[in-house]
C-alpha cells in the first residue's frame, strides 16, 4: 500500500539499518565512556555490629578487616573505644555465578562499640548497658535501621574464663532475638593450626554455661589474628608470608559470611530499643509536669528552666528512633516545640 505516514516496524532494511547506528554509536563513544572519571557501580550494604570486652581485640578486627597487613598497637590495660563509632567502607570481591566469575563491590558499616565491663582511665565512669541504647542510636541516627551480623569478639590466649563466660552470657542476653544474625569471633589466632581452633571451639561448646548460646548462633565461631610489633621482630620471610597467608584466609573467612548474611535482623525487634521508647515516655511525662508547674513559681526560675533544657535535651538525643514513624516523631517535636516556647517565656519575665 502506497503512500504510508508511518514505517513499517518490521521492515528488515530499517532494522538492519538500527542495529548498525547502534553498533557506530558504542563503537564511537563507547571508548569515551570507559575514561568518564564517575562510574556506576552496583554494591549491596551489609551493617555489621562488634561488642565485647575490654581488650578483646575489637579494633583490631576492624582494622585486619580493612587491610590484612594492619600491624596492631601494643596493649594498654584500658579500652580503646569510648563511644559507639562507625567505621565505613567498601570491599570488592569476584564471586562465581553461573554465568561466570562477577565483581561484586559491598558498602561494609561496622559499628564499633564500648566493651562491656569496661576498665577507663581512673576519674571516668565505666560503661554499663545503658551503651547498647547508645549504640542503637547511632545506628539510626546514621539511619542503619537493620542489621545483618552480630559479632561478640573475644580472646582465649589465657583460657575460658569466668569473665568471659559472663561476658557471652551478657552478649546473648541483650540481643535476644537476634540469634540469627549472631555469631562469636576469637581473636589473637594467628599462628593456630586448625586442630587447635577446632580444640578452642569444642571448649566453648562443651563448657555448662555455653552450651545454648553455641546453639543459638549455630555453631558459628570465626577467628581472627593480626600482626604485631613483637611479632615482626622475630619473623624471617617465610614465617613472615605463612602468617599472612593465615591472618588473609580467617579475614576472607569472616568477610565470606558477612558478604552471604543477606537476611537482616530490624533494630527495632531489640529490646533495647523498646526500652528507649520507654526513656521518651517517661522523659515526655516528666517534662510535661516541669512545663505545669512553672506558671505557678513565683521565685527563682533558673532551676525550672534548666531542668527543661536537660529534658529537650535527653529527647531530641533519642528523637532518631521514630525515624519512618512520622506520628511518633509529630507527637515528640509538638513537645518540644511547647516546651522551647515555655522556655522563652520564663526568660522574658526575668
Amino acid at each position: 500500500m502506497s503512500g504510508r505516514k508511518h514505517n513499517n516496524p518490521y521492515n528488515r532494511d530499517e532494522i538492519k539499518s538500527n542495529s548498525m547506528a547502534r553498533e557506530t554509536f558504542y563503537n564511537v563513544l563507547g571508548p569515551l565512556a570507559s575514561n568518564d572519571p564517575a562510574k556506576l557501580k552496583e554494591s549491596q550494604t551489609r551493617n555489621i555490629i562488634l561488642v565485647g570486652k575490654s581488650r578483646s581485640g575489637k579494633s583490631t578486627l576492624f582494622r585486619v578487616l580493612k587491610n590484612p597487613l594492619h600491624i596492631a598497637e601494643n596493649e594498654t590495660i584500658f579500652s580503646e573505644t569510648r563511644n559507639a563509632y562507625l567505621h565505613p567502607f567498601t570491599v570488592e570481591t569476584t564471586e562465581r555465578t553461573d554465568s561466570g566469575d562477577k565483581i561484586v563491590n559491598y558498602n561494609i558499616n561496622i559499628i564499633d562499640t564500648p566493651g562491656l565491663f569496661e576498665q577507663r582511665v581512673s576519674g571516668e565512669t565505666a560503661s554499663d548497658n545503658d551503651e547498647i541504647k547508645k549504640l542503637i542510636l547511632k545506628c539510626l541516627e546514621s539511619e542503619i535501621t537493620k542489621i545483618n551480623c552480630i559479632f561478640f569478639v573475644f580472646t582465649l590466649q589465657a583460657g575460658l574464663n569466668k569473665d568471659d563466660v559472663a561476658a557471652i552470657k551478657q552478649f546473648s542476653a541483650l540481643f535476644q532475638g537476634a540469634e540469627n544474625v549472631m555469631s562469636l569471633i576469637i581473636t589473637r589466632a594467628e599462628g593456630w593450626d586448625n586442630t587447635f581452633k577446632q580444640q578452642k571451639i569444642q571448649e566453648v561448646k562443651d563448657h555448662p554455661e555455653l552450651k545454648s548460646i553455641f546453639d543459638q548462633v549455630s555453631g558459628r565461631i570465626f577467628f581472627s589474628g593480626s600482626f604485631s610489633n613483637l611479632a615482626l621482630n622475630k619473623l624471617d620471610n617465610k614465617k613472615a608470608e605463612d602468617m599472612f597467608i593465615d591472618i588473609a584466609y580467617m579475614r576472607f573467612d569472616i568477610l565470606s559470611h558477612i558478604f552471604e548474611s543477606k537476611d537482616a535482623h530490624s533494630i527495632s525487634n531489640l529490646s533495647h530499643y523498646r526500652l528507649i521508647d520507654s526513656d521518651i515516655i517517661s522523659i515526655s511525662i516528666s517534662l510535661k509536669e516541669t512545663i505545669e508547674k512553672a506558671s505557678s513559681i513565683t521565685g527563682d526560675k533558673q532551676l525550672v528552666t534548666d531542668r527543661i533544657r536537660s529534658l529537650v535535651e535527653q529527647l531530641l538525643s533519642r528523637q532518631h528512633i521514630y525515624i519512618g514513624n512520622s506520628e511518633k516523631l509529630k507527637e515528640l517535636n509538638n513537645t518540644v516545640t511547647e516546651a522551647n516556647n515555655i522556655l522563652r517565656q520564663l526568660i522574658d519575665k526575668k
